[in-house]
Order: C-alpha cells, then structure tokens, then sequence
C-alpha cells in the first residue's frame, strides 16, 4: 500500500511506466491475497476507477509540465491530492479490515494453542483413566471367567445327574465306534454285563454280546456306515425292536454328531405297545358294536313295516277268525324282536337298558 500511494506524477516517462506497472502488479496481488474475503475484493473493485484516475491526472500533470511548464502542472496538485487522499483511505480500509482479519487470526491461534494444551492434558487424564478403566474391566473379565467355569462345572455336574436320572439309556460313541460314555440305564435296558462296559469298548462288541445272549437288537456297524453316507447330519434314526425271551419291546434312536460320533439312546416302550394294543381292541369292539346298532336299527324299521300290516289285516278279520289268534301271535313275536332291537340299540348307543317313567312334578 505504502508503494502505491508514494508515486510520484512528476517523474520522468520511463520511471513513471514502471511506477503504473508496479501498481498494477500490486493491485492484482492485493485481489489475490484477498480472494476469500468478498468484502475486501468489493474495496479493490471501488479502488480500481481510483488508481485510473490518478494515473490519468499524473499523465496530463506529465503532460502540462513538458508543454507548458513546471506552474501549470502544479496547478493540478488539488485534484491529485483529493485522488490521494482517497485511494490512502480505501487502502487504509483494506489495511485495517486486513489487519483486524490477522488480529483475529491470532486470537484463533491463541484460543487454538490453548485447546491443544488443554487437549493434551485431557488426553493424558483419559489415557490414565484408560488404563484404569482397561485394569478394572480385565479383572473383571477374570471374574467372569471364573464364574464361567463355576456355572460349566455346575452344568456339567447337573447334566450328568439329569442323564442319570432319565429312564432312557444313552451311550455316546466316538467316530471309531468306542464307547466315551453312559448312563446306567443303558446298561440295564440292553442287559449288558457290568464288567464288560467300560470307556473304549467298542460299538461291535456289544452287538455281539447282545446277539449271543438275547439275540440280534442293534445295527451292525456296516448298517451305521450306510446310514451315515445316506442320512444327513442331525437326522435321527429310529427302529423298534422286542426281544423274545422276556417280549419286552425297545426303541432305539441313533443320531450322528458333528465330530463323526453318534448318541444310541434305547427306550422301554413295552407299556406303550401294550396300550396300544388294548387300544386297538377297544376301537374294534366300538366298530362292532356300531355295526350292531346300525343293523338294529335297520330291523326295528323292517319289524315296524311288519307290525303295522299285521294290525291292518286284523282289524279286517272277524272276532271268532282263527286267523286272528295266529296275527297276535305273530305281533307277540314282533314285539319281543322290536325290545330286543331296543336293547341292541341302547348297547350300541350306550342308552339306559330299562327306561323307567319318572313324574316331573313330583320330582
């Protein structure tokens, strides 16, 4: 600003020229320097008739001095010290806007300079509290962990009892066909002998031994294999068995687990089958004694059509007709096949076998 405002009009054409081109170069980096401040590029497009006017009053003074002399071109000072004092103050106001920007710069530097202190005292009190926090959650992992264990011990201890205490035999076998492990149940259920049931016994050893004493009630280890290839993972299979010597009936439900094992579980169904029996032998007295009704039904209809023409005929015959003593008995015999008819129905129906009248007043 200082260079622009001390140009001198009364210098020779040559210094004159570098003086309007180093104002022109100035005013074009003062719009740079300002390029993100709209207010400041407004001053410099105010500035810019300013500097023109000035360069055309220092041309004619320039002029005025060369024609006429050093007076006349004096003359014109008024007029160049009005632009001056105009452009100093625009430039003034641009020094000053631009001052007061860095003063706030400063501020924002300081106020910058400060949040970072109070940022890195921050950060050094959460990195404390970090690793305290970090210390307290770690301990309190181990605490977790350790209830975690307490809570697997007691599950497992629970669910060894629940296997225990089922009426169902489990054994679990390993990919090679050994026992890992079992209940009591499963022992008693397939009638193994004690000592021989251990952890590593293999699955066809206890097929043989069943097949020896009490003949053949398990799959044989090919079976399990064709099973395995064919079935997929997850999927139970599911076969009964009696065995004869004590007609004692059995389910067994083999399912693979993921590590290539299976579970055998074996249950006593013999109650279950008996049931189901009786079941059966009940449905089928009910299907007959729904056929019994059906057809009583049918000759208490017939016996009706037999009596009523039997009634009509007698009363077309005479007192004395010897055919009117064979028509009562004949409506005697069809009344006593209509009561036995009543009792058929009232079996099949599960009615009151001897109505009796009752007074419902009295009552």
């Amino acid at each position: 600003c200082a260079r622009v405002t001390m140009a001198f009009p009364v210098e020779p054409d040559g210094k004159n020229g570098k003086e309007r081109t180093d104002v022109a170069l100035l005013q074009g980096e003062l719009r740079r320097l300002t390029a993100d401040n709209s207010a400041q590029q407004d001053r410099l497009r105010e500035l810019a008739p300013l500097f023109r006017r000035q360069q055309e009053a220092m041309d004619r003074a320039i002029q005025l001095r060369r024609d006429v002399g050093l007076g006349a071109a004096l003359s014109a000072m008024p007029l160049r010290r009005d632009l001056f004092r105009q452009i100093e103050s625009g430039l003034s106001g641009v020094a000053g806007e631009e001052q007061r920007l860095l003063e706030l710069r400063r501020q924002w530097a300081d106020r910058a300079e400060l949040l970072a202190r109070w940022l890195a005292v921050g950060g050094s009190i959460l990195a404390v509290a970090l690793f305290a926090l970090s210390g307290w959650l770690l301990a309190q992992s181990r605490r977790l962990l350790l209830l975690s264990e307490d809570e697997q011990r007691t599950l497992a201890t629970q669910m060894r009892t629940a296997i225990e205490s089922i009426n169902q035999g489990i054994g679990v076998f390993d990919e090679t066909g050994a026992l890992m492990r079992w209940n009591d149940c499963f022992v008693a259920l397939l009638s193994l002998p004690g000592p021989m049931v251990h952890r590593g016994i293999r699955y066809e050893a206890i097929v043989e031994q069943l097949a020896a004493d009490r003949g053949s009630q398990l799959e044989t280890m090919e079976q399990i294999r064709h099973h395995r290839s064919a079935k997929t993972l997850g999927e139970p299979i599911v076969y009964e068995h009696t065995r004869q010597v004590d007609d004692r009936s059995f389910e067994l439900r083999r399912t693979f687990m993921p590590n290539g094992g299976f579970v055998l579980t074996v249950s006593d169904i013999t109650e279950r089958v008996r049931a189901e029996v009786t079941a059966r032998d009940a449905q089928r007295l009910q299907a007959m004694g729904q056929l019994t009704g059906g057809i009583a039904h049918d000759f208490n209809n017939l016996l009706t059509v037999v009596m009523a023409n039997l009634e009509l005929a007698k009363s077309r015959l005479p007192v004395d007709s010897d055919a009117g003593a064979r028509i009562e008995r004949a409506l005697w015999g069809a009344n006593r096949g209509a009561a036995l008819t009543q009792q058929l129905l009232a079996f099949a129906r599960k009615q009151t076998l001897m109505p009796v009248p009752i007074d419902l007043s009295a009552m």
